[in-house]
C-alpha cells in the first residue's frame, strides 16, 4: 500500500548529498537532495517524504526552525539529524522539536559511517511501510473512521447507563482495529487530527443516542500524546455546544500511565476539563506507577479497573483481592468504579458482591455499530436481561 519510500536529504555539502543519495537508492528509496533550506518548504509539500536526513547547519536556514515547520504541518516522516557539532548539542534538537509535538528522531555525527547510514536507512524504510503511514494519513484526511460503541451497564439497575466510543479505520472496505494504528498515530502528529475527528463524530452520534436514553454518559479515550495542548478543553467544549449536548454527560478516559511525564501540565488541562463540566476517568487502573497519588490529587470522577484483573477474577485469588481493594478505595474517595472485561456470569456475580458500580464487557455486549446500538438501546432501555 502507498507509494515507494521517499528520502529527502538536506545537506550543505554536495559530496555528502551524493554519497547519501547513492546509498538511499541502493536501499530502494526515491531520493531528492537539497543543499540549502531555501526550497525546503516547497519540496516537502511536493515530495511528501517518508524519511528525511537533515543537516542542522544547513546554509541560510536554522535546522531547528525546519523541524518546527514539519511538526506544525503534521508531517509523519522519520527524521535523522546530522551535524559536525558534538553529541550533546545534537541530542538537544530532538527534544526541542518534541516540545511542539514532533515525532521520533535519531541523530549521528560527522564524519559519516557508511555501515551506520545503511543500517539507519534500512530500519527507516521498514518503519515507513509498517501499516502504511500514507494510508493512515489518507484515512484521517478523508474521514474514513468508523465508531463502534460498547454499552456500560449498572450492577444495581441492570440498565444501560453509558457507552464507550471505540474507533476503527475503514481502509478499502476493511475495518482496522485501533491496536494496528493508534501506536503509529501516537508516534506522529496524526494523533491530534485523529482525536479531533473521533470526538467530533462521537458527539454527533451521541445526539441520536440521547433521543432514546436521555441520561446516557458517553466515554471517549483521550491519548496522552494530546494532553500537552492547553486549548484542548475549550475545543472539546465548543464541539459539545455545537451539537447541543451537555459536557457533564461526557466522560474522558485517560490511562494512568499518562501521568508519568508532564504531570503539572496534564493536571492543569484536566482541571480545565472539570471546570467546563466534563467527567474524567482514570483508565486501566492498577497497571501504572503512580496510581494512589493521582487518585486523590487529580479531579477524577470514575476509575476503571484494568481488564487483566477482571479476566482472572474467577480463578485468581490475587486478582479478586486487588479488584475488591480498588473498588473499596475508589468508593472511599467518592469515585464510581467501572469493571471492563466482564465476560462471564461468574465475573459479574463476584463484582456485584464487591459492590462495583458499572460493568462493561462481552458478557453484556460487544462493541456495536451505530444502527445496531440504537436498536439495542431501544430494546433494553428499561433494563438489560442478562443470561
Amino acid at each position: 500500500m502507498g507509494r515507494k519510500d521517499r528520502l529527502l536529504i538536506v545537506d550543505g555539502e554536495v559530496e555528502t548529498c551524493e554519497l547519501l543519495k547513492e546509498i538511499g537508492e541502493e536501499c530502494g528509496y526515491e531520493v531528492t537532495c537539497l543543499t540549502s533550506g531555501a526550497e525546503f518548504h516547497k519540496v516537502v509539500q511536493e515530495v511528501n517524504p517518508t524519511f528525511i536526513i537533515l543537516d542542522l547547519n544547513i546554509p541560510d536556514h536554522d535546522g531547528n526552525g525546519l523541524l518546527r515547520y514539519l511538526a506544525q504541518h503534521n508531517s509523519i516522516t522519520t527524521i535523522v539529524l546530522q551535524s559536525g557539532q558534538d553529541e550533546k548539542i545534537l541530542s538537544i534538537s530532538p527534544k526541542l522539536s518534541q516540545e511542539v509535538g514532533h515525532f521520533k528522531k535519531r541523530y549521528f555525527q560527522r564524519p559519516l559511517k557508511l555501515d551506520e547510514i545503511g543500517e539507519i536507512f534500512t530500519k527507516a524504510k521498514g518503519k515507513s511501510s509498517r501499516f502504511s503511514i500514507d494510508s493512515l494519513k489518507e484515512a484521517i484526511e478523508s474521514g474514513n473512521l468508523v465508531l463502534h460503541y460498547q454499552p456500560k451497564v449498572s450492577f444495581k439497575t441492570k440498565k444501560i447507563i453509558g457507552l464507550e466510543a471505540l474507533v476503527r479505520l475503514n481502509i478499502q472496505g476493511h475495518l482496522i482495529l485501533p491496536d494496528s494504528f493508534i501506536p503509529l498515530a501516537e508516534e506522529t502528529n496524526l494523533i491530534r487530527p485523529l482525536s479531533h475527528l473521533i470526538v467530533q463524530q462521537a458527539f454527533k452520534d451521541f445526539v441520536e443516542f440521547l433521543r432514546i436514553i436521555p441520561e446516557l454518559i458517553l466515554s471517549i479515550n483521550i491519548s496522552p500524546k494530546t494532553l500537552d495542548d492547553l486549548l484542548l478543553p475549550d475545543q472539546f467544549s465548543k464541539l459539545a455546544q455545537k451539537v447541543n449536548i451537555n459536557s457533564n454527560q461526557i466522560c474522558l478516559e485517560i490511562t494512568e500511565t499518562a501521568f508519568i511525564e508532564k504531570r503539572p501540565l496534564i493536571a492543569n488541562i484536566m482541571t480545565q476539563f472539570r471546570t467546563k463540566g466534563f467527567m474524567l476517568s482514570i483508565d486501566d487502573f492498577g497497571t501504572g506507577y503512580s496510581s494512589l497519588s493521582e487518585l486523590y490529587s487529580l479531579p477524577f470522577s470514575e476509575l476503571k479497573i484494568d481488564k487483566s484483573f477482571i479476566l482472572e477474577i474467577e480463578s485468581n485469588l490475587g486478582a479478586k483481592t486487588i479488584a475488591q481493594f480498588i473498588i473499596s478505595l475508589a468508593h472511599n474517595l467518592g469515585l464510581s468504579v467501572t469493571a471492563e472485561g466482564v465476560e462471564t456470569k461468574e465475573a459479574w456475580n463476584i463484582l456485584e458482591q464487591y459492590d462495583c458500580d458499572i460493568a462493561q464487557g462481552f458478557y453484556i455486549s460487544k462493541p456495536l455499530e451505530r444502527s445496531i446500538l440504537k436498536e439495542c438501546l431501544a430494546q433494553y432501555k428499561k433494563g438489560f436481561i442478562l443470561p
